[in-house]
């Protein structure tokens, strides 16, 4: 699909999205190559530089558009990869940002709700148990994380249930004992996704 980085990949559905170039590749032409390159993709953002992390995220992103949610499962490397590009990224605001959107996008599928959920849980407690020890936008954006997973969870009508058991505890915990907009504010917006998506789940912890 094309955005502002003219990427010439198609959509996961075939359809041309509106101001595609002319030379999009063919969906039925690029889909049987799909997997070889998402790994491949993947297995070169873990070995990239902090300068080429974010192109090679770029790219990984525009082919997880194009692939089937049954490609992405059979790959959860991929959105491992990314997750530790993330922890890795030093504070760099954009490869964050990049970061957030690819999973984003691998969790907009229904079917992957529950793959990126069981991958990110780590990411996030690692970081809320310790946030003073990473940078404030990797602090904000792992936040900003959670609370996309969790609102996404509702096209399957249930929040997985170690977002609530294992994330919401420590999220409160880190909210509690922080006076940091960039735990505070993104913090607010998750408990909002939480008591929305998940309210009997939290009467029951």
């Amino acid at each position: 699909t094309s955005d502002s980085r003219g990427a010439l990949l198609p959509a996961a559905n075939g359809e041309p999205a509106q101001g595609e170039r002319s030379g999009v590749l063919p969906a039925e032409l690029l889909r049987p190559h799909i997997p070889a390159l998402l790994e491949n993709i993947a297995q070169l953002l873990a070995i990239s530089s902090e300068d080429s992390a974010l192109i090679t995220l770029e790219a990984l992103h525009q082919v997880i558009k194009a692939a089937s949610a049954e490609a992405l499962l059979r790959m959860p490397l991929v959105v491992s990869r990314v997750l530790a590009a993330l922890l890795s990224c030093g504070g760099d605001v954009m490869i964050a940002s990049e970061a957030v959107e690819t999973v984003e996008c691998v969790v907009m599928r229904p079917e992957c709700v529950d793959l990126v959920a069981d991958q990110c849980v780590p990411v996030v407690l690692a970081i809320l148990e310790h946030p003073d020890k990473y940078a404030c936008t990797q602090v904000e954006s792992v936040i900003e994380l959670l609370s996309k997973i969790i609102r996404k969870s509702a096209s399957t009508n249930k929040v997985p249930s170690i977002l609530i058991e294992g994330c919401f505890p420590t999220l409160m915990m880190a909210m509690l004992q922080s006076d940091v907009d960039d735990i505070l504010q993104p913090g607010c917006a998750v408990l909002r996704a939480y008591l929305r998506e998940a309210p009997g789940e939290l009467a029951t912890l």
